[in-house]
């Protein structure tokens, strides 16, 4: 990783597709990555997601990022997801990197579990395809 950390590894499966995500943390801050990429020209690894501790009702941060993402904590409240409620923070997350593509999502996230659902609401030149509810069905931990 960039700073020589050690990263866990990380794979969300969606009905058609699986995603990795290499994840840097710490006792303030999480940090998602992309999975190397030996192709690419842009510099490796890239950072997909960052999450600031301690959560905080109104916290906010921002990533220098093309377009840059902005996350504010909204709330914290139980979430029914499935047959379970979970104590989840409510955030947004908002990007626009240029006038006709932008990103403004809705995600829940539980400490020591992640992001336990996502509505997703990105555009680009139209609605893309994935766009919609996206709810954890399980999890481990290791």
């Amino acid at each position: 990783m960039p700073n020589g950390e050690i990263a866990n590894i990380w794979t969300t499966k969606f009905a058609n597709f699986t995603d990795t995500s290499y994840v840097v943390s710490s006792s303030q801050e999480v940090l998602f990555y992309y999975p190397p990429c030996w192709s690419c020209t842009a510099p490796m690894p890239t950072s997909k997601l960052r999450y600031i501790f301690p959560l905080q009702i109104n916290g906010q941060w921002f990533s220098q990022k093309e377009g840059g993402d902005s996350i504010k904590v909204i709330s914290q409240n139980s979430i029914l997801i499935g047959k379970k409620n979970y104590d989840a923070y409510l955030l947004t997350k908002i990007r626009q990197p240029a006038q006709n593509y932008s990103t403004q999502d809705t995600l829940w996230f539980v400490p020591k579990i992640g992001m336990v659902k996502l509505v997703q609401r990105e555009y680009n030149l139209g609605p893309i395809p994935g766009n919609g509810v996206w709810e954890l069905i399980n999890y481990s931990l290791k």
